[in-house]
């Protein structure tokens, strides 16, 4: 009976301690859009609530806007890829989400947006 009261309390630690804890469910991954067609990048992480997710994109933190906004489920969404007239790509780069909450920081791998040709 006793081992039994120990495996459950163990069990019962083990839970409490690893929910703190950060860890990827989903990172983002390598993906070619579509102009002006919508594009999700997914990261979705387990831990102690409340969780923080940011977007940036080479580098520099994705603003929110009409058109970009990170969903409840810490998924970019991109409602209409966009490339520049002048030829540089607007919404073309590398991506990664960051997890955070008040045990941590957690950075997802870089995930490639590449445009695909028409």
């Amino acid at each position: 009976m006793k081992l039994v009261t120990l495996l459950s309390w163990l069990t019962a630690f083990y839970r409490f301690s690893s929910a703190s804890e950060l860890s990827f469910l989903v990172e983002p991954t390598d993906v070619t859009a579509v102009r002006d067609r919508p594009l999700m990048l997914d990261c979705q992480v387990q831990g102690e609530e409340p969780i923080t997710i940011t977007w940036r994109k080479n580098g520099a933190p994705v603003p929110s806007t009409p058109r970009v906004r990170v969903l409840e489920n810490g998924t970019l969404l991109i409602t209409s890829f966009q490339k520049r007239r002048e030829g540089s790509d607007a919404d073309v780069g590398e991506y990664d989400c960051a997890a955070q909450n008040r045990y941590g920081l957690l950075v997802s791998r870089k995930a490639k947006v590449h445009l695909a040709c028409k």
